[in-house]
């Protein structure tokens, strides 16, 4: 396993990607009260550190803070961006503050547009699809409530709610991914005991909840103890498997026409995985 030298490796403590477009990486360090963000190109090596900007809310270390970044390409501007949104959530534990920033490339500069009425529960990075970053979120940060999916439109930098399929079941962990370029939704029931699968959705036209497929659903093997989730990554050359990766460390490639999976290995254990293509997209 090869270690990439990238812009922020001797900035101290971990770094992480917020995400990918055309074949640039957005950077952040953990570490450094988010100070440090940088969008480079593995294949040229160039790479392009953003301006501070600090949290600004208060007292950190008492409040309890969600951070959700997204970085992608707006067509109508022709140009990158970066957003990060922070949410604070208050005393009453039902409530919260918002700040919601945008970088451009282009000015190289940040800026403060109106709030983001949903609530990130977990801290997280939007999946970039259609020229908008998705996210789930609740209307409120109470524990009952229901999970939501919000697109935040990087043209118009307005947010809508994304209409959701008719799932078969009730009890599951929702998240968002990209596979192929299509929004894509993870469907986990294996948390909830009495299903021991993983469905996954795709939306290949954007539009209403009729624009979802059910793509297909991965069974717990027998000969695994614990599965706890599965999240897609990239399609085969063929499109006839899909590359998931189980746990947070596994690999394995699905085939679609056997209902089959068989396991890869990659040495180095436990991991964060994307995917990038090599380009010269200049910065």
């Amino acid at each position: 396993m090869l270690e990439l030298d990238h812009p922020l490796k001797n900035d101290g403590g971990e770094t992480e990607v917020i995400g990918s477009c055309d074949d640039l990486l957005c950077l952040f360090n953990l570490h450094q009260n988010h100070k440090k963000v940088a969008l480079w190109n593995p294949s040229t090596r160039k790479h392009h550190k953003l301006p501070a900007n600090p949290i600004a809310f208060p007292d950190i270390g008492r409040n309890r803070l969600t951070i959700a970044y997204g970085f992608g390409y707006d067509r109508v501007s022709d140009d990158y961006k970066v957003v990060r949104m922070i949410e604070s959530l208050r005393e009453d534990l039902d409530s919260f503050d918002c700040e919601v920033l945008v970088y451009n490339l282009k000015l190289n500069s940040w800026r403060r547009i109106q709030d983001f009425p949903y609530y990130h529960r977990y801290s997280g990075y939007g999946m970039l699809a259609n020229g908008a970053l998705h996210w789930v979120v609740f209307p409120t940060p109470g524990l009952d409530r229901p999970e939501l999916i919000a697109a935040f439109d990087l043209g118009v930098e307005e947010h809508r709610l994304v209409p959701q399929p008719d799932y078969p079941g009730k009890n599951f962990d929702l998240n968002v991914e990209i596979l192929g370029g299509w929004l894509c939704v993870i469907c986990d029931y294996c948390r909830f005991g009495a299903d021991t699968c993983v469905d996954i959705w795709v939306m290949k036209e954007f539009g209403g909840k009729e624009s979802w497929t059910r793509l297909f659903s991965v069974a717990q093997p027998s000969s695994i103890r614990e599965f706890k989730y599965v999240w897609t990554l990239v399609f085969s050359q063929s499109r006839g498997e899909v590359l998931l990766i189980q746990d947070g460390g596994r690999l394995l490639w699905y085939d679609f026409k056997m209902n089959t999976i068989k396991y890869t290995e990659i040495r180095g254990g436990g991991m964060e995985t994307n995917v990038c293509f090599g380009s010269h997209t200049p910065l």
